[in-house]
């Protein structure tokens, strides 16, 4: 609980619900593992652990495989997955670190059912909104594959397949709770993805800028749907 309430943005409306969610959890199924679901409710209750939680999400195995190698003194790890999480808070490394309280996150077979479980307990949208922040993640490593070819490439299509599926996702999710600020900006934000492949340079010019704004507009996205699962 310590390293729930240090947190400046959590209130007594938010402790009371984090111990209901436990609580309903363990009732629901007993054969969680306590430390794990404490582990997994604080990091979505943290607001500074937004980037642990986004990233928990897109990355499941390969992201807590990169937090214990980093703890075991791999110090790019981290930032090899995904480069914003040099900055990760030293804090979360504390806390599954060697001797936290919540170490045993690191040794989990699959984390899924731990993501899963929580989502169904506590978001309106029950199972789904974490598996859409892992597949927008994908679209970095589209882009990066699709900077190395033509607009009319397999590979721009490819992209342009996955953005059509996660605009479904977004609009069935938005039609059964009702559209919302965060559903509209990520349509937005996928609508822009799209219209940024049709921009595609000639093979010939540098990239690299038009690589940084999808890049950037795949980053919006994340945030966003990591938001939608949140707050609704």
């Amino acid at each position: 609980m310590t390293f729930l309430i240090e947190d400046i943005g959590i209130n007594p409306r938010e402790i009371k619900r984090y111990i209901n969610a436990y609580t309903l959890l363990i009732k629901l199924i007993p054969s969680l593992r306590r430390d794990v679901v404490l582990a997994m409710l604080t990091i979505r209750s943290r607001l500074d652990w937004e980037m642990v939680r986004r990233n928990h999400y897109a990355y499941r195995h390969n992201f807590t495989d990169a937090v214990r190698r980093q703890i075991g003194g791999e110090k790019d790890a981290l930032e090899n997955l995904a480069p914003e999480l040099r900055a990760i808070p030293p804090r979360f490394l504390q806390y599954v670190g060697p001797a936290g309280p919540a170490e045993d996150l690191l040794t989990i077979a699959s984390i899924d059912e731990y993501i899963y479980a929580g989502e169904a307990t506590h978001s309106r949208f029950g199972v789904g909104l974490s598996d859409l922040v892992r597949d927008a993640t994908t679209l970095r490593g589209l882009l990066r594959d699709a900077a190395e070819v033509t607009a009319d490439d397999e590979k721009a299509s490819q992209i342009r397949g996955h953005i059509l599926q996660l605009r479904e996702r977004i609009m069935s999710l938005s039609q059964s709770s009702g559209p919302g600020g965060f559903s509209n900006a990520i349509l937005r934000h996928l609508d822009e993805l799209t219209d940024t492949l049709e921009e595609l340079p000639d093979v010939s010019a540098d990239r690299e800028p038009w690589l940084r704004r999808g890049n950037k507009l795949v980053d919006q996205t994340v945030s966003d749907i990591d938001q939608w699962s949140r707050w609704g």
